[in-house]
């Protein structure tokens, strides 16, 4: 995605946040997570963390699906120590369509599923947005391309960020 790399801008003097523990969470969605976690670090995307002592560890947080389970990282504690960026206003949907030519014939649907996936962000020691904890053990994001972000985050920042990318 085009733009500058989002940063996590952290307060100081914030407090850190770290769970310590996770819950299992349902038995019937227990083999999908541990299958969405095992293809996910196979993909480059995830590695475990191991037993590095880290300030901020954030949960994980399973949600049921169609066909399946989404797995992403619940990181809303990050919001209140977050300085939000400031983004500048971008053309609303509405905007964008309307000036489109009269004549144009063709539009262009986007995907948007994973678009946060595709944010990238400056990554700083430590970082606030690494690991988060699993009932399979803590894991890490990694960097992948240009320092792509690959889990769906819950942030202000970008929230405000992502729609003025696409």
């Amino acid at each position: 995605m085009v733009g500058k790399p989002m940063r996590i801008h952290v307060k100081e003097g914030s407090r850190t946040m770290r769970h310590s523990h996770t819950e299992a969470g349902s038995l019937a969605f227990q083999r999908q997570v541990q299958g969405n976690l095992s293809r996910t670090t196979r993909q480059g995307i995830i590695k475990p963390a191991g037993d590095d002592p880290s300030e901020w560890c954030h949960p994980l947080v399973v949600v049921a699906k169609d066909k399946g389970v989404r797995i992403t990282v619940d990181l809303t504690k990050l919001n209140s120590p977050n300085r939000p960026a400031q983004t500048p206003s971008c053309p609303t949907p509405f905007t964008a369509v309307r000036s489109c030519q009269p004549v144009t014939r063709f539009f262009t649907t986007a995907d948007a599923l994973c678009g946060y996936w595709q944010l990238e962000t400056t990554r700083g020691r430590p970082t606030p947005d690494d690991p988060f904890i699993t009932p399979y053990g803590r894991f890490s994001t990694l960097q992948r391309g240009p320092w792509v972000s690959q889990l769906p985050r819950r942030l202000l920042s970008s929230t405000a960020t992502w729609p003025c990318r696409v």
